[in-house]
């Protein structure tokens, strides 16, 4: 891949330039050796500026529609200027009179995003470290970039949930008919405008269908979780329809379908193709293109086999999945008898809520065993094996090791899997709503007096979620004493309606109501923006905006358990109903009474209060919407007022910091 090089020779007028980074100093060293392979690589792994106009929706990013690309004139041709810091966009915006306002984005995301075929890359234009790449090389740059970058993530790489967990391996061992078969089954997040309804099918006549320029090629993106969309096109509010309803309603040929671009789970489909996999009929379908290696080879089946329950059970459970209605598959579950494999030799009589059971058959590998909703379901994965009978609640009840998960149905189109920990939780909150009953439990022998926290304050269970293909993680289980050692307690966060802020500061108000959420669940969330559309905040009539400056959080240790409850029910009576005797909460939408915040996809924990009284320890900060964090102030319950930095000084004057922020 070569670059056209522009200034590579320093200039007599400019002996005093100075890289200002880094990426700049090796430019230059590249520019100097017309080291064309070096200069590339050196970008491949950098962040760029991006100039954007003043009045700018500040929440675009390049692949999303209408992005506002600004061009420049440079020696006679229409080139998108980008630049390696600061200072090189200054000079520019000088010797051209532009503004000098931009976005940084990683410089494979310029690349993979890049709008018109015509218009050459400008990077550092007018600099003796910059250089400008042609228009034709663009589109075979972007994808070499993106499979360096593909690369980089694969040793390391996290899968966000099951579906990415088994489209992960299925990329693997090169298994395209495994991947597709995954991903025929899964939900997937569809970007969209913050106006789209919530829960509009692709068939709708108003689905944001809003295909971009992806490698040169007008394109669909889809995603398989939150983190991956984010990484791509920045915060958007998004859609969740499974890919099935998707293909099915695939309104143009002439569109690419993109999976996870970027990433060791992306994927590349022809229009032709993806109609193909609905079944419908087609003539000489390419096959889809991996654009990671080790992804997709060839094409899948056009299409799977209708689905056959084994039961009732299997049935509902499958209703659910399709409508990614995460609560109804738990409840569904939480009633159901479930089949567990056994040895040949195992007696029958011997179930699994019964010490001397024998989980070898089992057990997929040493941490993970496998059960089944109905007969049909076992034979799919084990068409030999005997099994017993156990109820779902008696059988989590009686999980034997924490160390263990659960796969329910695995490899099949109502499979999910829970951790050990999150077995337990599940259980521990079945027993706290009522679903079932409390055993007695062996009083353990009084831990040592701590100095730093009582045994009220220890918050001791919160309610589980769980993992249904893409449905919902579950969430990590409480602190609880072991020994004399005591856990600290969980940290919450609520994000401070604009007009209050004042109450707080300037009046020492003590107290937060609401909508409160685990600080280690929203951590990734760092904009104003990323907050209200995850947290469900931008609801009619709200006093928070999308085009808000920053906004204010309070963070505090949540030392009485009890307070913050977990908002089962719905926007009416009905989804209230729904609930039974744990339901007690209708709210407007986007509220899902589920106990999870609406726009995170399953991935944010949601509680409720009335009114808390804040402990000492609770801090305030400032999130810009540039991702910067400012801390403001901590609650002194001793001095009935909100400390700020300036006035932390004296001996009796406070450090700046608390638990709250460690």
């Amino acid at each position: 891949m070569q670059a056209q090089h522009r200034g590579l020779q320093r200039e007599g007028a400019r002996p005093a330039f100075q890289p200002a980074n880094e990426v700049e100093r090796e430019l230059l060293r590249a520019a100097a050796n017309n080291d064309h392979d070096l200069f590339l690589q050196t970008m491949a792994g950098a962040e760029v500026l991006l100039p954007t106009p003043e009045e700018m929706d500040y929440t675009l990013r390049p692949g999303r529609a209408g992005f506002p690309w600004q061009t420049r004139e440079v020696d006679g041709a229409t080139v998108v200027p980008v630049f390696t810091s600061p200072e090189r966009l200054i000079e520019a915006a000088r010797a051209a009179g532009t503004g000098t306002e931009y976005i940084k984005v990683p410089f494979t995301v310029v690349l993979r995003y890049w709008p018109d075929r015509e218009w050459p890359l400008a990077i550092n234009s007018g600099s003796p470290a910059g250089g400008t790449i042609l228009a034709q090389q663009l589109p075979g740059l972007a994808r070499w970039a993106d499979q360096r970058a593909v690369q980089r993530m694969t040793d390391g790489f996290e899968p966000q949930n099951d579906v990415e967990q088994r489209l992960f391996e299925a990329a693997t061992r090169r298994d395209t008919d495994a991947f597709f078969k995954v991903l025929l089954g899964a939900q997937v997040l569809v970007p969209a405008e913050p106006d789209t309804p919530w829960g509009i099918a692709p068939d709708d006549p108003d689905f944001p269908w809003r295909p971009v320029a992806v490698h040169g090629e007008v394109c669909v993106q889809l995603f398989t979780s939150l983190k991956w969309m984010n990484e791509a096109i920045g915060s958007s509010r998004f859609v969740m329809p499974t890919l099935l309803e998707m293909v099915s309603a695939w309104p143009d040929v002439s569109w690419t379908l993109v999976l996870n671009p970027g990433t060791p789970i992306d994927a590349t489909m022809p229009g032709e193709q993806v109609r193909a996999l609905s079944g419908q009929p087609r003539e000489d379908v390419p096959a889809p293109e991996a654009v990671a290696p080790d992804v997709v080879e060839a094409p899948p089946e056009p299409s799977e086999p209708e689905f056959e329950p084994g039961n009732r059970i299997d049935q509902e459970l499958y209703e659910a999945t399709l409508g990614g209605d995460s609560d109804a598959f738990l409840r569904v579950l939480l009633n159901a008898n479930v089949l567990v494999p056994i040895p040949e030799d195992a007696p029958l009589e011997v179930t699994p809520v019964q010490k001397e059971f024998r989980w070898d058959a089992a057990l997929q590998c040493a941490s993970s065993v496998r059960v089944f909703t109905s007969l049909v379901r076992l034979r799919e994965v084990l068409p030999e094996s005997r099994f017993v009978y156990a109820d779902f609640r008696e059988l989590i009840a009686a999980w034997p090791r924490e160390d263990w998960a659960m796969l329910l149905n695995p490899g099949t189109r109502i499979g999910a899997s829970l951790r050990g920990d999150q077995v337990l939780a599940l259980s521990e909150w079945a027993v706290r709503v009522g679903l079932v009953p409390a055993r007695p439990e062996v009083p353990l022998p009084p831990p040592e007096p701590s100095p730093l926290v009582t045994a009220q304050d220890v918050v001791r269970e919160v309610p589980p979620r769980a993992v249904v293909e893409d449905v919902p993680q579950a969430v990590e289980r409480q602190p609880y004493f072991e020994g004399d050692r005591v856990a600290q307690p969980t940290i919450m966060q609520k994000v401070v309606p604009h007009g209050h802020v004042g109450w707080y500061l300037d009046q020492g108000y003590d107290r937060v109501g609401g909508f409160v959420h685990p600080t280690a669940d929203v951590t990734e969330l760092q904009t104003p923006v990323q907050l209200y559309e995850a947290l469900g905040l931008l609801y009619e009539d709200t006093s928070f905006s999308p085009s808000d400056e920053g906004v204010y959080v309070i963070r505090w240790p949540a030392y009485c358990p009890d307070l913050y409850r977990t908002p089962f029910g719905g926007q009416d009576e009905a989804e209230l109903a729904a609930w039974g005797d744990a339901g007690w909460v209708i709210e407007r939408p986007p509220f899902l009474g589920t106990g999870f915040a609406p726009g995170s996809a399953g991935s944010i924990r949601e509680y409720k209060v009335d009114s808390v009284r804040l402990p000492y320890g609770a801090e305030m900060y400032y999130l810009g919407h540039d991702r910067s964090e400012r801390f403001v102030a901590m609650y002194d319950p001793d001095r009935l007022a909100w400390l700020r930095p300036d006035a932390a000084t004296g001996p009796e004057g406070w450090d700046g910091r608390s638990e709250a922020a460690q």
